[in-house]
Formats: C-alpha cells, sequence, structure tokens
C-alpha cells in the first residue's frame, strides 16, 4: 500500500467518518475467470469500514474487464496494475 499526500476527504457513504486514500487489489470477473488488478485506488473509511472508488476508477475497471471478455484471451494468465495518472504526474 502507497502512502502519498493526498487530502482526506468526509466519507461518501456514511458522512461520518474520514476516509483515507489507500491502494489495494480489486478483482474481476471475466465470464468464469477471475483477474485481480493491483493498486486500485480507493478511498476506506475510519469510521463505517467501507471501501468504495471514484467514478473514474469504476470506469475504468469495467473498461478494462470488458476488453478482457471480448479479447478471446485466457484472463487469468495476465497479470495488471491500476496506475493513477493524477499521482504519477
Amino acid at each position: 500500500m502507497r502512502n502519498l499526500k493526498v487530502p482526506d476527504e468526509i466519507c461518501g457513504l456514511c458522512e461520518r467518518g474520514t476516509a483515507r486514500l489507500v491502494y489495494l487489489p480489486q478483482s474481476l470477473h471475466v465470464g468464469a475467470e477471475r483477474v485481480t488488478i493491483d493498486n486500485v485506488p480507493m478511498r476506506a473509511c475510519d469510521t463505517c469500514q467501507q471501501q468504495y472508488f471514484s467514478r473514474d476508477v469504476a470506469t475504468t475497471l469495467e473498461q478494462i474487464r470488458l476488453k478482457l471478455l471480448t479479447s478471446g484471451k485466457p484472463a487469468a494468465q495476465l497479470k495488471f496494475e491500476f496506475i493513477d495518472r493524477e499521482q504519477a504526474a
């Protein structure tokens, strides 16, 4: 898990806790296979203990899933790492 200087925010789910930016693996189901993508940026709340990611990250994950589904290649043989362009700059 990376620890970058990103401002904390109020949790978008419970609206009481502090949601910190964390980088965790996320699994995608591609047909009958499961693919894990490392370092997906998401928020983790210190009050409700829930984790969630932004709409942009959700859209990117869905685009990856759809490309894998239509590629015809065995997804389980591939390894992915999410690169947050805003944080990489």
